[in-house]
């Protein structure tokens, strides 16, 4: 079965977009198919390198290590997104990079009070 990281690459890739890629199981996976529109490196290393956005879609703990710095190429801003959210802690505060967890609202009050109208809504159904 084709992933969920594996699927959203392609679609990226379908769009135009070089999508370049690690994952700390490929050596396990049949990768031939999914090379033909996606880029297969060697580490995250060489993945971050190359990254202006950075999706983190796995939650393997060879993800959960990474620290600011390791994201940080030339000083230019990069974008991250979190779909596990492994690394809110580490880069959320981060002036170099834009970070977006997946799941994660902008305005938390905002998100309650919709919520709680929803669900006195329903209670009075």
């Amino acid at each position: 079965d084709e992933s969920q990281g594996v699927y959203v690459a392609r679609q990226l890739s379908k769009n135009g977009l070089r999508v370049v890629a690690f994952d700390p199981m490929s050596a396990e996976m049949a990768l031939n198919d999914i090379r033909r529109d996606i880029v297969v490196l060697g580490s995250i290393e060489e993945c971050l390198a190359q990254a202006d956005a950075v999706l983190i879609t796995t939650p393997d703990p060879a993800f959960k290590v990474l620290k600011a710095d390791d994201f940080n190429r030339d000083e230019k801003e990069i974008v991250v997104f979190d779909f596990w959210r492994l690394l809110r802690g580490e880069l959320e505060d981060d002036a170099r990079i834009k970070y977006i967890g997946i799941g994660i609202g902008e305005d938390d009050d905002a998100t309650t009070a919709a919520l709680e109208a929803l669900w006195a809504g329903d209670a009075r159904n």
